[in-house]
């Protein structure tokens, strides 16, 4: 019995001893920034964690960081950022996690920007002039768990950012515009706690339009801002009536049955039609 319960417990040791060494191997250490003028044109594979936080880049040929298949950790904070280069999809390594893109001066990132990052948990795009973001931004990154977005120029947001598996999103200081996909992505989406994403989010002031600014999104209703599909449809039919109104009442001063044509617009409503059908048969 002392035997079979020493076996038991070496083979828990080993266990333990395995789980150890496999998080350690796991585990990516970043190195001290190296700080470069121009973002190097090739990765060496290998590298789990590329620093080159403070470097003065200007611009990213993203297509290079696809050489270091085994990336994790990508630092680019600091750089003076402008522009990411076009992207082709394929572009991003699968193994990257984590990137830091903030205190840029991007305006914009490329339509397929990380349309292909499957592994990606963090994205700092913080305190940049991002005005917009693509619609299907980061749909496939399925295990996002951070994303900063604060301090941008962003009037809206994707509704593919709003991922349930987020434990952290910021969107502070943007000029919000509460239009109606604004608010009804945020307030009314069915897959999401509406509390809960508002205790993630916190406040969020609308800045547009002039009726809703220095409201807090959360206290603007859907129907403040959302037009009825009746209503939408009433301004489509009201012009044309409108219209076919005038070309009846052009009509009638052209035609020999004026008479009949004015008793026709005055039972069919457009009783301002009759003075002017008159007057056309006047005139002719």
């Amino acid at each position: 019995l002392a035997f079979v319960v020493g076996i038991f417990f070496l083979c828990g040791i080993l266990s333990i001893l395995y789980l150890v060494s496999k998080g350690r191997s796991e585990r990516c250490e970043c190195p001290v920034a190296t700080v470069l003028t121009r973002f190097p044109s090739s990765l060496l594979n290998g590298t789990c964690c590329l620093n080159f936080t403070g470097s003065l880049f200007n611009h990213v040929p993203w297509a290079a960081v696809n050489y270091a298949t085994e990336l994790k950790i990508l630092d680019l904070s600091f750089c003076n950022l402008t522009q990411i280069d076009s992207i082709t999809v394929g572009s991003t390594p699968s193994s990257l996690q984590e990137l830091y893109l903030g205190q840029n001066q991007l305006t914009t990132v490329p339509h397929d920007f990380l349309s292909d990052a499957y592994s990606l948990q963090v994205l700092d795009l913080g305190n940049n002039l991002l005005e917009d973001l693509p619609a299907d931004f980061l749909q496939n990154a399925k295990s996002l768990r951070v994303l900063l977005l604060s301090g941008n120029r962003l009037h809206s947001l994707p509704s593919s950012v709003l991922r349930p598996s987020l434990q952290q999103l910021d969107l502070e200081d943007n000029p919000w515009a509460c239009t109606c996909s604004l608010v009804e992505e945020l307030q009314g989406a069915p897959r999401r706690n509406f509390s809960t994403l508002e205790g993630l989010v916190g406040n969020l002031t609308c800045v547009s339009p002039q009726s809703m600014t220095g409201r807090s999104v959360w206290s603007v209703q859907a129907r403040e801002v959302c037009r009825l599909p009746g209503l939408t449809a009433l301004f489509i039919v009201l012009p044309l009536l409108l219209l076919l109104g005038l070309v009846l009442c052009w009509c009638c001063g052209k035609s020999p049955l004026c008479n009949l044509t004015c008793n026709s617009c005055n039972q069919c409503g457009f009783s301002f039609c009759v003075h002017w059908c008159l007057h056309m048969h006047v005139m002719l």
